[in-house]
C-alpha cells in the first residue's frame, strides 16, 4: 500500500474536490424564488396569505442551502431524521472544507480507517443496523475512536495490501477487549457501553 502520509493527502484533497455540489446547491438557490412564483401564478388565492410555506427535502448534508436562506433573513426551520444526526468521518471532512474549517491529519486517518471499515464490514453491520445509515455511522464512528493516530497508521502501515487491513484491525480490536458484533444485540450492547476516544 502507499506511504500512510500519502495517502492521507491523497484522501483530503479527493474529499476536497468532493464538494462539488456546491454549484447545485447555488443553482437550487436561484430556483426557489422563480419556483414559487410559478405555483403563485397558477393558484392566484395563494397571494392572499399571509405566509406560505416551502418544504425542501434535502439530504443532512445540504446544511449549506438551511445557511444560505437564513441570511437572507427568512424564516428557516430544519429536521433530521435523529438528533443529534452524526456524520461520517469522511463527510465531516468535506464539510469542513465548504465551511472552510481546518481538516487535521487524525480526522483524514480516522476518514480512511472508516472506508477502509465500511468496505470490509459494510454489508454486515447494515444488516446488524436494518440498513439504518445512522446507526452504522454511529457504530463505525464510535468503533474507530477506540484507536489513536498512531494505531491508526501502525495498522495501515502492517499490511501489504487491503486484504490484509481487516485482519490488523480485529487484532486491534482484540487487544481492546472488542470485536467486530455477530449479532444485532452485540451491535446494540457495544452503542450502549461509554467509550473513551484516543488519541
Amino acid at each position: 500500500m502507499p506511504n500512510f502520509q500519502d495517502t492521507l493527502d491523497s484522501l483530503k484533497n479527493a474529499l476536497k474536490s468532493e464538494y462539488l455540489q456546491e454549484q447545485r446547491e447555488a443553482y437550487m438557490l436561484s430556483q426557489l424564488k422563480p419556483q414559487v412564483g410559478a405555483v403563485l401564478k397558477e393558484h392566484p388565492e395563494l397571494k392572499d396569505k399571509r405566509e406560505i410555506k416551502v418544504l425542501l427535502s434535502l439530504g443532512a448534508n445540504h446544511t449549506p442551502i438551511y445557511h444560505s436562506l437564513k441570511k437572507g433573513n427568512l424564516q428557516v426551520t430544519r429536521t433530521f431524521s435523529e438528533n443529534p444526526f452524526v456524520y461520517p468521518f469522511s463527510l465531516e471532512v468535506v464539510r469542513r472544507n465548504a465551511f472552510g474549517r481546518p481538516v487535521e491529519n487524525e480526522l483524514v486517518g480516522q476518514a480512511l480507517t472508516e472506508i477502509f471499515l465500511r468496505k470490509a464490514y459494510g454489508p454486515h453491520l447494515a444488516h446488524l443496523a436494518e440498513q439504518d445509515s445512522q446507526k452504522v455511522t454511529v457504530f463505525t464512528r464510535k468503533l474507530i475512536s477506540v484507536f489513536s493516530s498512531d494505531e491508526i497508521k501502525k495498522m495501515y502501515e502492517g499490511a501489504s495490501k487491503f486484504d490484509e487491513w481487516p485482519a490488523l484491525f480485529v487484532q486491534g480490536l482484540k487487544e481492546k477487549g472488542l470485536k467486530i458484533p455477530k449479532t444485532k444485540q452485540e451491535m446494540d450492547d457495544f452503542l450502549a457501553k461509554p467509550i473513551t476516544p484516543q488519541v
